[in-house]
């Protein structure tokens, strides 16, 4: 089924609490997404590192925007800051609505695609949709106990 959601199927097993189990959803895909994105390590380079590199800057470029895309640009190698992003927009926006994870770093179609870091050959984006529909599964049964 892919990144689609049986809406019918949603309502039911959400019992009422849609809100919590799409907050949640967001949550839990926004910080998968920020934890498998690679932090550079100019150890494993073929290349040596521009002096003063720092890792980090991909998994500190993911915003989170509610309704249109929102961009952020800093070094992260935690992802504690970026995952803040996203706690805090769920939070402060409602929890129907079209809610954006994005980078517009310029590279970050490579790390996704062309298998660009050996930390994330298969990309981070394309993993995280497959589970798409566990997490809105998993976050409905959690909700109702």
């Amino acid at each position: 089924m892919g990144f689609t959601v049986d809406l019918r199927r949603f309502v039911e097993r959400a019992n009422g609490n849609i809100d919590q189990v799409a907050r949640k959803t967001v949550l839990d895909v926004g910080t998968a997404i920020i934890e498998r994105t690679p932090v550079g390590d100019p150890l494993t380079w073929l290349h040596p590192a521009p002096a003063g590199y720092v890792g980090g800057r991909a998994r500190g470029s993911w915003a989170y925007g509610f309704g249109s895309p929102e961009e952020a640009d800093q070094v992260d190698a935690s992802g504690a800051a970026s995952i803040g992003r996203i706690v805090h927009g769920v939070q402060a926006n409602s929890a129907i609505g079209v809610h954006y994870i994005t980078s517009s770093l310029s590279y970050m179609r490579r790390l996704e695609f062309d298998g660009w870091s050996n930390q994330a050959p298969a990309g981070m984006v394309r993993i995280t949709i497959q589970e798409f529909q566990e997490f809105v599964r998993r976050n409905a049964q959690e909700v109702n106990r």
